[in-house]
């Protein structure tokens, strides 16, 4: 018997296609090819995109019509039914969109014969934060482990606490340097060392802060270390090791003691991405809510819509904050648009701004604004418009809001799963930053991060 609901839409991740939308196929679409493909049989094989034609549709638009061919599983994912047979054709691919189709998460532009003629960045996704030996269940090793075999993860990164509830000992942290240096494997799961900056659990109301360094050379800046007891310090000595931080859980308010963001610390050179939402609560603005969360308290005014109106230029990120081995598979992702799949390539993506969170949904966005993706700076003329192109591929029909200044400027409804739509603004004041919002029925969200705009 098949299932009601088989792919519409797919994306290659680590080692093959994943699923990035799910819609009723029709029933002719469905068709057992157990002669003609019978190494799709096998549990382990990896589907087949079979390219069928590409021609230009004008202004750098292309239509690519593919086929594709997907093993399909039963219910209870014990056997293996037949494949799932698919032709789509008429998707207009943006340049944005070559993000989203090959071996590595990037898009492949194909002639007939299968051969590639272009192609871009590639999407990683990703967990930014998540706990072991700390106050969490687990080992190092479990946690990267888990990482690349059960939540199928492009990179991760394992932030235990500095100081709670002990301080990380120096054997610890080179533990911890360790094994994220065996773990890394470049094309296959990238992985950062990192840990989490906790002063409120030592003496101060900082907020809490996730440290990322680009290679394997880092000290630890505990808060209770000269190098790391005042966000100032912290920034200092982060800028002598290769290294950047993000605020996490910025308006976390655990009720006897507060772990929100104090956002009158700010370096914009290490402090490029904030949290926009993790297990704990979604932080875009004040009263936002997510069955996908515990939904804790938040403190006002410490949400990452006011980073921005205070001229903060950060990008976002989300994670699970997992504890109990649960990351990537509840919480928050993070998606890093980058060139290489490795240590330095997601790191400079990240320290770019060139990424997204989302809740969990393994949602693709683009955003672009004069060909320019998001996280960008860009300068224009006072009057003249910018061109902005906006992509997107749920899991479910979407609902995609574009904001400036942190209000929706323009909101758009397609009624299924993807949108792709270009429109000009001229702005309204001398600085103006937009990003897109995305919402489903199911409550899945994702956040691309900021591109700004300088008039001059």
């Amino acid at each position: 018997q098949r299932p009601a609901n088989l792919l519409s839409v797919a994306v290659l991740g680590r080692g093959g296609l994943r699923a990035a939308s799910y819609n009723q196929v029709p029933e002719e679409h469905f068709s057992d090819l157990t002669e003609s493909y019978p190494a799709l049989l096998d549990p382990s094989a990896e589907p087949v995109l079979l390219p069928v034609s590409l021609r230009p549709q004008g202004a750098g638009v292309m239509v690519y019509t593919f086929r594709i061919l997907l093993p399909m599983r039963s219910y209870d994912d014990t056997a293996l039914r037949g494949v799932v047979v698919l032709d789509v054709s008429e998707l207009f691919l943006y340049s944005q969109y070559r993000t989203f189709l090959t071996t590595a998460g990037t898009m492949a532009v194909v002639d007939e014969a299968g051969t590639v003629i272009s192609s871009a960045d590639k999407t990683a996704i990703g967990q930014s934060c998540g706990v072991s030996i700390s106050d969490g269940m687990g080992t190092i090793d479990q946690y990267y482990h888990r990482s690349r075999d059960k939540a199928d993860l492009q990179f991760s990164c394992l932030t235990d606490h500095d100081c709670y509830p002990d301080w990380i000992s120096q054997s610890e942290w080179e533990l911890m340097r360790t094994t994220a240096r065996l773990m890394n494997e470049d094309d296959a799961l990238t992985c950062l060392l990192s840990f989490e900056w906790t002063p409120n659990e030592f003496r101060y109301d900082f907020g809490h802060k996730n440290v990322y360094y680009r290679d394997d050379n880092g000290d630890i800046f505990r808060s209770g270390d000269q190098g790391g007891i005042t966000p100032t310090n912290l920034y200092a000595s982060l800028k002598n090791n290769r290294a950047m931080c993000i605020p996490h859980h910025p308006a976390a308010d655990w009720g006897m003691v507060s772990a929100a963001t104090d956002w009158d610390f700010h370096d914009d050179s290490v402090e490029r991405l904030a949290e926009i939402f993790s297990r704990h609560a979604p932080y875009e603005d004040d009263e936002s809510r997510s069955k996908f969360t515990k939904n804790i308290k938040k403190m006002p005014h410490h949400s990452v819509q006011e980073a921005l109106s205070r001229g903060y230029r950060m990008g976002f990120t989300a994670g699970s904050d997992s504890h109990q081995m649960e990351h990537g598979v509840e919480g928050g992702i993070v998606a890093a648009f980058t060139p290489t799949h490795d240590r330095e390539g997601i790191w400079d993506a990240m320290y770019a701004r060139h990424t997204y969170g989302t809740t969990g949904a393994r949602i693709l966005v683009s955003l672009k604004i004069d060909g320019h993706m998001m996280g960008s700076e860009l300068t224009r003329p006072v009057g003249k418009a910018v061109d902005i192109d906006i992509s997107v591929l749920g899991t479910s029909n979407v609902k995609v809001d574009l904001l400036r200044n942190n209000q929706v400027l323009k909101t758009w409804e397609p009624g299924s799963d993807c949108l792709d739509v270009s429109l000009t603004d001229t702005g309204v004041n001398a600085t103006d930053w937009y990003y897109v919002r995305i919402t489903q029925p199911d409550e899945h969200m994702a956040w691309s991060s900021p591109i700004w705009i300088d008039r001059a």
